[in-house]
């Protein structure tokens, strides 16, 4: 559970802490589901977790080089 705060006119903001999230990335897919309630009505999301950055030249997805 994870209470929001208001940013201004329709925009919120939520942080949350997962302990060890298994990461995303295209050869395993993993995908939390996420629930957002907005007043009475509920809508489920997928969502993923994974680090992207470049370097060396590399591009590395969770700190692992990417095949493509």
């Amino acid at each position: 559970m994870a209470n929001f705060k208001e940013e201004g006119e329709g925009l919120s903001q939520s942080t949350t802490f997962v302990e060890k999230p298994r990461t995303w990335n295209a050869e395993t897919p993993h995908l939390y589901p996420l629930m957002l309630q907005v007043d009475e009505q509920f809508i489920p999301f997928k969502v993923g977790f994974r680090h992207v950055e470049i370097k060396n030249n590399q591009l590395l997805v969770n700190g692992q080089k990417n095949l493509y």
